[in-house]
């Protein structure tokens, strides 16, 4: 299935939400705003290219809205985003392998990083 170029940026927090949406905009991303996403049907179906979620609500644990959103958007690509995760190199990934997502960042992060990482996930498709 192909991936379209949207990107939707789910954070509770406005500032980061904004934040977040301006960077990848900046970078030349289309950004879909979560807020539309709540006014979308349920039997309507939007794809997404990259979902990026902060796993930090105190709403959903971690492992439920990791299942929501890949039962959801189950061709995109999934960035998770949180505070807790112990930044470092190798760990990335393997906190990656273990939640079943492509790529995480742990907050804070820079703009650089945030679309080094979404840039990565569309490089990798277009080199499978």
């Amino acid at each position: 299935m192909a991936r379209g170029k949207d990107i939707l940026v789910l954070d509770e927090d406005p500032f980061m939400h904004e934040l977040v949406s301006l960077w990848l905009t900046d970078a030349g991303y289309a950004v879909c705003d979560s807020e539309a996403l709540h006014t979308l049907r349920t039997e309507e179906r939007h794809s997404f290219a990259v979902v990026i979620a902060d796993l930090n609500s105190p709403k959903v644990g971690a492992a439920q809205a990791l299942q929501q959103l890949q039962a959801r958007f189950p061709t995109a690509y999934i960035i998770a985003v949180s505070g807790y995760f112990q930044p470092g190199p190798g760990t990335g990934a393997e906190m990656a392998r273990q939640l079943g997502v492509d790529r995480v960042l742990a907050k804070p992060f820079s703009c650089e990083q945030l679309v080094s990482a979404v840039g990565g996930l569309f490089h990798d498709a277009e080199v499978r």
